[in-house]
């Protein structure tokens, strides 16, 4: 038996085997930040917070100020970049990190509760999009450093160049694809399908005001799934 070709191929397995943990290893990391991003945003009570406005979406009347969940939740962030930056104990790179992560949660956290949104007017979705430029600014490094004056006096400011104005723009093009014609919806729809979660793109369908009955929803959501999974369809 020739152990040395044994003990080479067994060598070689581990060393491809350790360089794709190696590689891995990124993707495991921003899984985690982003996890514990949205935990400690408490991204599930936000969500329901956004789904319980309720009638605030449906109404035909254009309101002046944006929900009150956008507020607790640039306080909610405001105090935990003041606990990770009163510390000490991460370097700054690793401040950046968690600050962008915190940020990039917290719109997508606006996004995923908008999307479970069942029924939403014109007037509805103009409300999203104050909430969504309410969430932006007061996620700004000197509105930050504002809230935390009191709790965190001597705190650093947030790094300026984070994902915000990135992480607006996505939210914010898919509230104004709500607006678009169906035909032209459904093809925004099959043009970005990579870069949007199929629920988010039924939302865009099936949620418009007047309701719909439930074979017509189910058709067009059946037309959504068609386009992610790569079916030819014709517009409903």
């Amino acid at each position: 038996v020739d152990i040395s070709n044994d003990e080479g191929d067994a060598e070689e397995t581990l060393t491809s085997y350790a360089q794709e943990v190696i590689s891995m290893a990124p993707v495991f990391v921003k899984q985690s930040c982003h996890l514990s991003a949205t935990r400690a945003l408490s991204g599930k009570e936000l969500i329901f917070k956004i789904v319980c406005c309720g009638k605030a979406w449906t109404d035909n009347i254009f309101k002046e100020y944006s929900n009150d969940y956008v507020d607790d939740l640039c306080e909610r962030a405001s105090l935990l970049w003041g606990h990770i930056a009163s510390r000490g104990r991460l370097s700054p790179p690793a401040q950046r990190l968690m600050w962008d992560h915190l940020v990039r949660s917290s719109f997508m956290l606006l996004l995923e509760g908008f999307s479970k949104v069942t029924t939403c007017s014109t007037e509805g979705r103009s409300l999203m999009s104050m909430d969504l430029a309410t969430l932006s600014s007061g996620l700004v490094s000197e509105s930050i450093k504002e809230r935390l004056d009191a709790s965190f006096p001597n705190v650093c400011v947030p790094p300026s160049r984070s994902c915000r104005e990135d992480s607006m723009r996505y939210v914010d093009t898919w509230i104004k694809v709500f607006f678009f014609p169906e035909e032209d919806a459904m093809n925004w729809i099959k043009q970005n399908r990579d870069q949007y979660h199929l629920d988010h793109s039924i939302s865009l369908i099936v949620a418009k005001i007047p309701p719909k009955s439930k074979q017509i929803i189910a058709l067009k959501k059946k037309a959504v799934i068609d386009i992610y999974n790569g079916t030819q369809i014709e517009f409903l």
